[in-house]
């Protein structure tokens, strides 16, 4: 079986603003492996988070193909499309959306309910150990610091076990001493087998992952190992 977890193959996205369309990919080839902590940087309207959304199946190509697993999920009815994204990617975002009448480890459990995962208290207990969280799971968020509402987050994404972590700019709202604690968790998480695909404007984080792919002008600028 092939280590190639997720890659795109020839991927164009248009949109139609008015009279006007707008490619923002333009023909996309890029591979993540098994076990790979890989960042996506570029400036802005480069296309970046086009490419993230359609990787992580929140979005269709225009044209070309999406692959998770070795199957195409640009071929996908919409039902399977969710019951995949439910499966095997876990989300993180820049911002928290954490519910705030719910405590740490009560929002963590939600997720693992709604994905049907068994045992749902156990699983949000060991997700947020896994993330450092291990004496603040009865806090509710605005008890709680940035860097921890997204270590939160990070472990809600977590508890279903999912094959892919995806990562839209996860430290975008935070300080730099906070962003890097979040960076610390992730790469810990990579370091025991977590695959994770992270979209980021600081060349900083991008330069701890194990590879840096640019995107400009919705095309792939470069891949630096």
């Amino acid at each position: 079986m092939s280590d190639v977890v997720l890659e795109t193959r020839d991927v164009k996205k248009f949109y139609k603003m008015g009279s006007v369309t707008v490619q923002a990919l333009r023909g996309v080839d890029v591979s993540l492996k098994s076990g790979e902590f890989v960042s996506i940087i570029g400036p802005s309207g480069s296309g970046k988070s086009t490419l993230l959304n359609l990787l992580g199946c929140l979005d269709r190509p225009t044209e070309g193909s999406v692959l998770l697993d070795g199957t195409d999920v640009s071929k996908m009815g919409e039902r399977q499309l969710t019951d995949m994204r439910c499966k095997k990617i876990g989300y993180v975002f820049q911002k928290f959306y954490l519910l705030p009448f719910l405590t740490a480890l009560e929002n963590v459990e939600l997720q693992a309910r709604l994905a049907g995962v068994k045992d749902s208290r156990r699983r949000a207990e060991e997700a947020l150990r896994l993330v450092g969280l291990d004496g603040r799971m009865g806090h509710m968020p605005k008890e709680m610091s940035g860097g921890e509402q997204q270590r939160v987050a990070i472990a809600r994404a977590l508890v279903k076990a999912p094959k892919l972590l995806l990562a839209d700019e996860p430290t975008g709202n935070l300080d730099t001493a906070t962003g890097s604690e979040v960076m610390r968790t992730l790469k810990k998480l990579n370091e025991q087998g977590l695959t994770i695909l992270m979209v980021t404007h600081n060349p900083e984080l991008a330069a701890q992952t194990d590879r840096i792919i640019r995107v400009k002008d919705g095309l792939i600028d470069g891949s630096l190992n």
